[in-house]
C-alpha cells in the first residue's frame, strides 16, 4: 500500500527515533508508549466510526507526530510538533491539504482543547487527557474515547 510505504511506516520510524532520544526520554507520559497508545486509539476509533481512508491516514500521521515537539520544548510543544511533521511530510512531497489537516489535528491537542474542524475534534477525542499539564496522566472518558 503506497500510504504505508510513503507516510505511515516512515512516520512511525521517524517519530520513534525522536521520542526515544533527548528530552523525550525523561518524560514520564509524553513518550513513545503514549504515542503508540494514541495511534492505536485513533486506528480503533476510525474503524469503529467508519472514518474514510484518507481521514484515517491524516489522523494516524497526526498521532505519530503530536508530541514530537517535546524534543524541542515543553510549553508550546504543539507548534514544534507541527513544524517537525510539516518538514517530514514536505520531504515526502505530501500535498499541502494533507499537511494542513495533520497540523489542525495536532492543534486539537492544545489545552484547553478547541478543535477547529470535525476531523481535528475526532483526533482530540482519541487522546487521554490529564487534569493539568503535569504527568502522570489521569484519563478522562469522552463519548469517543477508548475504555482503559
Amino acid at each position: 500500500m503506497e500510504t504505508l510505504q510513503y507516510y505511515l511506516n516512515p512516520a512511525q520510524e521517524y517519530c520513534t527515533n525522536i521520542l526515544t532520544k533527548g528530552n523525550c526520554v525523561s518524560l514520564p507520559f509524553h513518550n513513545l508508549e503514549h504515542t503508540k497508545e494514541v495511534v492505536q486509539n485513533v486506528t480503533f476509533l476510525c474503524d469503529a466510526m467508519n472514518i474514510n481512508k484518507q481521514d484515517t491516514e491524516i489522523l494516524q500521521v497526526a498521532a505519530w507526530f503530536h508530541d514530537t515537539g517535546f524534543s524541542k520544548t515543553y510549553k508550546g510543544h504543539e507548534e514544534e510538533s507541527k513544524k517537525i511533521a510539516t518538514t517530514f511530510l514536505i520531504e515526502r512531497k505530501v500535498n499541502k491539504g494533507f499537511i494542513d489537516k495533520v497540523c489542525s489535528c495536532i492543534d486539537a491537542t492544545k489545552m484547553p482543547q478547541c478543535p477547529t474542524t470535525a476531523l481535528a475534534a475526532k483526533f482530540g477525542n482519541s487522546i487521554p487527557l490529564t487534569s493539568d499539564e503535569s504527568d502522570p496522566v489521569v484519563p478522562v472518558q469522552t463519548e469517543h474515547s477508548v475504555p482503559a
